[in-house]
């Protein structure tokens, strides 16, 4: 359920409220990749956030032209190698994590407590920072609406 509203949401802010565009993506999305595959969830909500026409700019923003140095293009490549870099080791991290037996019934005991224990902390923490949120996104549209 989270997972279409969120789509829905980027479709809205990448490209406006065009619904044959929006209607496109999201029947693409049900019937190529489905509601089961969390990773390619992932990697399409990735794609829509780094839509360049989400960051277009009105008005006198709009004739911005960013000019980079070759020191500046330097400093861009060795972020992004950097952060490949630590996705992978990431991925590795996790593949070994994985590979590791679970623990005897004690051990699954304990970590299934923690595991509980961690999602009612972050269901908490969710709808507490919920309201925070909501109000902040309000009163800056509010703000910057003239």
């Amino acid at each position: 359920m989270w997972e279409s509203r969120l789509i829905w949401t980027l479709v809205l802010s990448c490209y406006g409220s065009s619904l044959k565009t929006m209607s496109l993506i999201s029947n693409w999305f049900r019937s190529t990749i489905g509601r089961t595959n969390r990773a390619a969830f992932a990697l399409l909500v990735m794609i829509l956030a780094i839509l360049p026409s989400a960051a277009l700019a009105s008005g006198a923003e709009a004739s911005v032209k960013l000019d980079f140095t070759a020191s500046d293009m330097n400093y861009l490549y060795a972020s992004g190698v950097m952060g490949l870099i630590a996705i992978v080791y990431g991925f590795m991290i996790r593949a070994k994590l994985l590979k590791q037996s679970p623990g005897d019934e004690a051990m699954q005991s304990v970590g299934g407590a923690i595991r509980e224990g961690a999602m009612a902390y972050l269901k908490k923490q969710f709808s507490t920072m919920l309201i925070f949120v909501v109000i902040v996104a309000v009163a800056l549209f509010a703000a910057y609406q003239g």
